[in-house]
């Protein structure tokens, strides 16, 4: 779902202004109100009457952004992003995929997800380039779309043959591509930062692998690294730093398992499903009944 957040709201006693097609969720008690707007509530108008109003941030964005006239901080539940822990298997670094792919035997820096307008692709052709006097070294980015296909052009033309770039990935092959990648990569520009999370970091982090992250240090992915020690975090605009931490976990193979198995340990912690979806019914279950009439 591309919204930043939703908003449940119990069908009693309330009236809303907002011009968003109503989607029935949960029975007949719910209505799902999608929220497409970046900031979650810039362009958002609402007029509540009812008092069962609760709202589920999916992407922590700033509280104050969300409040804005729209409901008070007592009634903001957070729900961090997860991902399919029980989908990602934990597979040996040398593996099928791997192998077909000429990977092995190779330190592979590993971006594997969406590179859009919200992502900075010229990271990628950077640390190709910092690392094309070490032939072991290999970058790989497995994407497609327009940035994809400009990087694949861009290591053409500079000759930069230690830069893979691959096509989407069968899921099926997802494990053994994160299982390749011995520093797993990420980014996103300061603008997006604000409603948006990688969510590839969330995969990383249940392929067990140590991870540089390109983020304002606000992030939710960023904040997760660091209180993890899955991996490392660099300013937007710091290229040099970026290759500097990839360069420190090639160069210190048991920082680089540590924060490996942090990763895993994080992901095992707080990515359980029947957990997460406990939660949801925590918070929904208020408002379920019916508001006491005034």
């Amino acid at each position: 779902m591309n919204a930043a957040s939703v908003i449940f709201v119990s069908y009693f006693g309330c009236r809303t202004s907002i011009q968003t097609p109503l989607k029935l969720f949960y029975g007949r008690k719910f209505q799902l109100l999608a929220i497409p707007s970046a900031s979650g509530t810039k362009n958002l108008k609402s007029d509540f009457y009812g008092v069962r109003i609760e709202l589920l941030q999916l992407r922590k964005i700033s509280t104050p952004c969300l409040r804005n006239g729209m409901c008070p901080r007592e009634r903001i539940s957070v729900i961090e992003n997860w991902a399919p822990k029980d989908k990602i298997l934990l597979l040996p670094r040398d593996n099928s995929w791997s192998q077909a792919h000429g990977l092995n035997g190779k330190f592979v820096l590993m971006y594997s997800g969406t590179l859009g307008l919200k992502h900075n692709p010229s990271l990628l052709i950077a640390t190709a380039e910092a690392f094309k006097a070490e032939p072991e070294v290999q970058v790989v980015l497995v994407s497609e779309g327009k940035y994809a296909d400009e990087v694949r052009d861009t290591a053409k033309t500079r000759g930069l043959s230690n830069l893979t770039v691959l096509p989407f990935q069968n899921f099926e092959d997802y494990s053994a591509v994160l299982a390749t990648g011995d520093v797993m990569l990420a980014m996103i520009e300061p603008d997006a930062a604000i409603y948006s999370v990688p969510s590839k970091v969330l995969s990383y982090l249940c392929g067990g692998k140590a991870i540089v992250l390109s983020a304002n240090a606000a992030n939710l992915a960023a904040r997760i690294l660091k209180r993890s020690g899955a991996g490392a975090v660099v300013a937007p605009d710091d290229e040099a730093g970026f290759v500097a931490a990839i360069r420190h976990f090639l160069d210190d193979p048991e920082t680089r398992r540590a924060s490996g198995l942090s990763a895993r340990a994080y992901a095992d912690e707080n990515f359980d499903i029947s957990a997460i979806a406990a939660r949801f019914e925590t918070i929904l279950a208020p408002c379920a009944k019916p508001p006491v009439p005034a």
